[in-house]
């Protein structure tokens, strides 16, 4: 089994019994169902700083720049 660490969350009276029907309703216990929550929201914060949305004027310039190649500023360059 991997190893585990433990994670500590403080919630009001109403936020748990929240969680706690939802989890009933999802048929998962607390951990699990609070485990799966909160993985999730991580990937969505994370794809939030990888995927962009653009209009089909700057999709096609952003399409452009990429085609170009490459332009070295000399202070980058290191030999």
């Amino acid at each position: 089994m991997p190893q585990t660490v433990q994670l500590k969350i403080n919630a009001s009276h109403q936020q748990e019994a929240l969680i706690r029907h939802a989890a009933e309703i999802a048929r998962k216990n607390m951990d699990e169902f609070i485990l799966d929550s909160i993985c999730a929201a991580a990937e969505n914060a994370l794809l939030d700083h990888r995927l962009f949305l653009l209009d089909n004027e700057n999709w096609w310039k952003f399409q452009d720049a990429l085609d170009q190649p490459p332009k070295f500023k000399k202070n980058y360059i290191t030999s």
